[in-house]
């Protein structure tokens, strides 16, 4: 009786507009229509005020006089599991909060619902997620004509790739990060990536379904090596005699299976053992040629450069062997793109070993030397021409109507000193910049760097100009960016100011923080790094490899950010 007489309290509560808690309040029916609450999975919730001392307290048990256990700061996700009703029938949440049970005010003026995908939905829908999981379309194109897929479960980790709306993802599980945010954990050409898990991205398909993979008939089916380099042995062992060694994109026989092992057969006669890791099934494809694509993208990822040499000659060679123009022209723009991870993977002061000096010989014709920036490239008419090969009319129409960002470049401030960074610093600084805005230019040929008309000088005056205003302390962050937008960008007809901030501190730590400010947004997109400083500066007064190469990568994705 008890329970049932608090049940009509709450949906009175909910109902009746006159009531003093009615219209704020969340109700049962709210949790058993959107949120899910069953089996201690529930929903997450947003903190939206922090009128608590920062945020909103989590008590003891559902009454207002119960012992604070901690306030939830506000911007925070908190997972909801039931509703509980105090004696004076006011709601709370019943809350799990690091293993712990605690209760907050279950108030709408106080949380917000991002309508996120649960556990309990993948339960409804017989999602069998440990295995094939379920398919989700992308139904936005919000994050540069879709959504980003990251190497972890954060928004601020790297981004893996943007996967184009319309596209069907598999999801095989849930992650939540650290701030209590829903990410879907995608397989996406044999690779885990993380997609942000709300309504409002992607729509449900259905369950995914099951590969032919794991159902091949031995001594029928062809299957292709994915690896670099992989060793034949003798027996399915991980020190077993060596036979030979397998290129990327063999194409063998399975003669036999034992656990992770596959006994194969070489076109040559070669009988032997690999690891079933480095094989892909061809049962999945009608055409060859989309079968080498696949490859490609398992592999163009790799941080090895042998791994990404070997893949530079297999799509070299059969992008001719392909008949299917359309493929064609897809394995030639994926063997430009692997040529210059491969170049970017070859340390600036180790270019006349051997085995680079060799590599980048035998590519001559297809790359090209910059003496400021002291790295090779890929000849930018070359990825332009392939781009406008592999385009549709659609797209290519897209492309040449996307209007030209002009970009200028100023040296980095000292930040503690409020004035340019000396150029001792700022050199091989501006040095990993360019490179990454040379990068950024062959997926973007619309940016223009510092173009006549269209340019702000990089001098000691032009970057004090913008320190000041920059630093101006009187002026909100809104009002800093306006001024120079209207001092300075306006009247140099410049749309993208691409610089950032140096800070030493105690202890020999290093704060570098590039940024972009783009003036049709009024809006600052910037990354931060922290360094050691004997790990900073390197010989020749150039910046350690590690140190070059990230600022140069974070460039190249805050440019690919506009």
């Amino acid at each position: 009786m008890k329970l049932h007489y608090l049940l009509s309290i709450v949906v009175s509560l909910y109902l009746a507009t006159t009531t003093l808690y009615a219209a704020e309040e969340y109700s049962y029916y709210f949790l058993h229509n959107e949120c899910g609450y069953k089996n201690n999975q529930g929903c997450w919730l947003k903190v939206i005020t922090d009128e608590d001392n920062g945020g909103l307290r989590c008590r003891g048990s559902a009454s207002l006089k119960a012992s604070i256990m901690e306030v939830v700061p506000k911007d925070r996700y908190v997972q909801v599991i039931d509703l509980a009703i105090s004696e004076t029938g006011r709601a709370f949440f019943k809350t799990s909060r690091k293993g712990r049970i605690c209760y907050m005010r279950a108030t709408q003026d106080r949380f917000s619902y991002s309508k996120e995908y649960t556990y309990e939905f993948f339960r409804q829908q017989g999602c069998e997620y440990t295995q094939n999981g379920c398919s989700f379309e992308v139904i936005t194109s919000e994050d540069n004509g879709g959504l980003r897929c990251r190497a972890s479960a954060s928004v601020q980790s790297s981004i893996i790739e943007v996967v184009p709306k319309g596209r069907d993802v598999p999801v095989i599980d849930l992650a939540i990060s650290d701030k209590g945010k829903t990410f879907f954990k995608v397989s996406r050409s044999g690779q885990i990536c993380y997609m942000r898990a709300t309504q409002s991205r992607f729509s449900f398909v259905g369950k995914a379904k099951s590969t032919r993979s794991a159902k091949m008939a031995v001594g029928k089916a062809e299957i292709i090596m994915t690896g670099a380099g992989v060793r034949l042995r003798k027996t399915p062992q991980k020190h077993a005699k060596i036979v030979t060694q397998l290129q990327i994109g063999t194409i063998v026989f399975l003669l036999d299976r034992k656990k992770e092992w596959y006994r194969i057969a070489m076109p040559n006669g070669y009988k032997g053992w690999v690891l079933s890791k480095y094989t892909m099934s061809l049962d999945n494809f009608n055409h060859l040629g989309k079968a080498y694509i696949e490859v490609a993208n398992r592999k163009i990822n790799s941080n090895d450069f042998g791994d990404l040499a070997e893949l530079c000659n297999f799509l070299n060679r059969v992008s001719l062997q392909v008949t299917k123009q359309a493929i064609a022209d897809k394995l030639k723009q994926l063997h430009l793109v692997a040529l210059q991870r491969s170049l970017e993977k070859i340390p600036r002061h180790r270019q006349y070993e051997p085995r680079y000096s060799e590599w980048l010989e035998k590519q001559r014709s297809k790359i090209e030397y910059n003496q400021f920036t002291e790295v090779w490239s890929v000849k930018r008419e070359l990825f332009q021409q392939k781009h406008e090969t592999h385009e549709t009319p659609q797209n290519q129409t897209k492309l040449n109507n996307q209007k030209t960002l002009f970009i200028t470049h100023l040296s980095f401030m000292d930040a503690s000193a409020g004035m340019p960074l000396e150029s001792s610093i700022s050199n091989p600084i501006n040095q990993a910049v360019i490179a990454g805005i040379q990068l950024a230019q062959q997926d973007m040929p619309y940016l223009k760097l510092n173009e006549s008309g269209h340019k702000i000088d990089n001098s000691d005056e032009k970057v004090n100009e913008f320190v000041n205003l920059f630093l101006d302390f009187n002026l909100t962050k809104s009002k800093k960016i306006e001024a120079i937008v209207q001092k300075m960008m306006i009247p140099n007809r410049v749309d993208v100011i691409l610089t950032g901030q140096y800070l030493e501190k105690v202890g020999d730590a290093i704060h570098v923080r590039p940024f972009i400010l783009f003036k049709n947004n009024r809006r600052m997109t910037t990354t931060n790094f922290i360094f050691q400083k004997k790990d900073f500066i390197c010989s020749n007064n150039a910046l350690c490899q590690g140190v070059h190469t990230q600022l140069r990568d974070a460039v190249r994705e805050l440019l690919g950010n506009l």
